[in-house]
């Protein structure tokens, strides 16, 4: 969870509004899995254990969907960063 929120407040750092919003979504997207997986799971487990499998690659891809057109649009600064060793000196120490 404070990872997800560190991700909140980075892509809504300008309007507390707007990030109040997300962090409700974002809440929402949490109580509506509680409250949505133990009686959907219960519900295929009636039917068959497998289908409990066959559920979840459907709803992963609507969630990567969802996921990718929600992310703001940032540039990279990739310029500058340094990690201050080389991966080759680090090896041979």
């Amino acid at each position: 969870m404070p990872a997800s929120m560190a991700l909140v407040r980075r892509a809504h750092d300008d309007d507390p509004t707007r990030r109040a919003r997300a962090v409700g979504v974002r809440a929402m997207g949490g109580v509506a899995a509680a409250a949505a997986g133990p009686f959907l799971g219960g519900l295929s487990s009636l039917a068959s254990w497998l289908l409990i499998f066959a559920v979840h690659l459907p709803v992963g891809v609507v969630g990567l969907h969802l996921l990718a057109g929600c992310r703001p649009r940032r540039e990279r600064h990739r310029a500058g960063v340094s990690f201050g060793f080389s991966p080759r000196r680090a090896a041979s120490w």
